[in-house]
């Protein structure tokens, strides 16, 4: 090969160099834009809707539910049940006279009085317990 065609063949050589790197740069270039494009929606923050708490619905209940009368010492209209606590109350502040009167001893039915002083004893008030365990 003579000097001359050397010379070309470099410069040919060259030509393909020079082309080749714009050609890497646009390509560099091309997937760097891709890139931002691409990702441009993801950076943005989309506005946070408060959370807004479920409503809490209160169901209405009976705290106190009156004793239907019954048998026995429940017999009088003076008790409730605590649906709170379970418990039987007195819905108000009695005291039984702890002698039967004279018709109860002639007819002999003094056991439902009996009774009644024995639960009347144990037994809170009903506002006790609303005092005590009171609804929140």
């Amino acid at each position: 090969m003579t000097e001359s065609e050397l010379v070309k063949r470099v410069g040919k050589l060259k030509r393909q160099n020079r082309r080749f790197k714009q050609r890497a740069a646009l390509g560099a270039l091309l997937i760097a834009l891709l890139l931002f494009i691409g990702t441009g929606g993801c950076a943005t923050e989309q506005p946070k809707q408060a959370s807004v708490p479920a409503p809490v619905t209160v169901r209405p209940y009976q705290r106190f539910v009156p004793i239907a009368q019954g048998q026995g010492f429940l017999s009088f209209p003076y008790w409730a049940f605590d649906t709170k606590t379970g418990q039987l109350c007195k819905t108000w502040d009695w005291q039984s006279n702890s002698a039967p009167s004279h018709k109860a001893q002639e007819s002999g039915n003094t056991s439902k009085l009996q009774g009644l002083d024995a639960a009347a004893a144990g037994t809170p008030m009903c506002l006790a317990l609303l005092t005590e365990y009171p609804d929140k």
